[in-house]
């Protein structure tokens, strides 16, 4: 196994949605390179991570087999980095990367981890924006292309190729087939980076209410959603073993814990055709809602003849559930 290293300089991604939700969490980039699609019959080969690091630069960090011997091994330290973060960016991860890693460390008999939150680029680009209207197709390197970004790129091959290169590696151990798998790991995952410019075209609160986001190493969002006139939010815990249920009358929460999964209700106004929360009488200040828009006075609007403000509704969703958690239940 070899673990390859590079610090370089980067322009910080600067977006306020995204910093709403992941601001003063750790999170990484994250790809993988294998030998083929199936996990069944096919190793996991390489690891690749884009790092942000304190002093504002970037730590490329790849993990390398040098032989199928060394699968376990790479997926170790994988993990090892895996539990240190918060959450990871990938592309189509949820798919393919998170499920071929967990597949192969059953096959390894490798004990299961409890993996990081997954922002998954793919997902929100393909739900929750226009992007595919004006591409061929919603393939990473199709989408850099689409954002200006193809002249950063080095690399001239794709996943197919990089696996024809690993398997000549393994004949005779040329330099030159791994330096090539691994330029086209590293370019993936810094690539990846800058594809988060591609968020101010999405949809990123309806991103977030749909697809989740992480509040603390203990605890994330799986969804936020409107129905009717109540507001509900499911989380996932650590670390709390107690079944607990409690309904305010005062503020209309009801909150409902059991086996790692937090359900949250809200009872909300409804006068058609606006639903809306009377924020003081859930106990909060109006001013930490006065970007969210749909704010008057101390009413905050979450939909109006059928559109929901998403951006709102997140949160809404998000603020309530922080206090639950500052109150004692993780």
């Amino acid at each position: 196994m070899k673990i390859v290293d590079e610090i370089y300089t980067e322009d910080k991604f600067k977006h306020i949605p995204f910093d709403f939700y992941f601001a003063g969490k750790k999170g990484a980039v994250f790809d993988i390179e294998t030998t083929g699609l199936s996990p069944k019959n096919s190793a996991l080969i390489l690891s690749g991570f884009v790092i942000p690091q304190e002093d504002g630069r970037f730590l490329c960090r790849q993990i390398f087999a040098e032989s199928l011997d060394d699968e376990a091994l790479v997926i170790e330290q994988t993990l090892d980095i895996l539990n240190k973060l918060d959450y990871i960016i990938t592309y189509n991860g949820i798919s393919f990367d998170i499920p071929f890693l967990e597949k192969r460390m059953r096959k390894l008999g490798i004990p299961e981890n409890d993996m990081p939150y997954n922002l998954d680029m793919y997902k929100v680009i393909r739900n929750f924006s226009d992007i595919g209207r004006f591409t061929p197709n919603l393939k990473q390197k199709t989408v850099e292309s689409y954002m200006g970004l193809w002249q950063e790129r080095a690399d001239e091959i794709d996943g197919g190729l990089s696996v024809e290169f690993y398997a000549s590696y393994l004949l005779d151990r040329d330099p030159e087939c791994e330096r090539k798998i691994l330029l086209h790991n590293a370019d993936d995952v810094k690539q990846l980076y800058r594809l988060l410019k591609a968020l101010p075209q999405c949809d990123v609160h309806q991103a977030m209410c749909t697809m989740g986001f992480p509040l603390n190493s203990n605890a994330r969002i799986c969804n936020i959603t409107l129905k009717k006139d109540k507001l509900h939010v499911t989380a996932s815990l650590k670390g709390y073993n107690v079944a607990y249920k409690e309904y305010d009358d005062e503020t209309g929460i009801y909150v409902d814990y059991s086996k790692g999964s937090l359900n949250i209700s809200l009872r909300l106004i409804q006068e058609k055709p606006i639903v809306f929360a009377d924020i003081k009488d859930i106990g909060f200040s109006p001013s930490r809602f006065e970007n969210c828009g749909g704010l008057i006075r101390h009413y905050l609007i979450l939909s109006q003849e059928g559109n929901i403000n998403y951006q709102a509704l997140a949160t809404l969703g998000k603020i309530i559930t922080e206090r639950i958690l500052e109150n004692g239940l993780c």
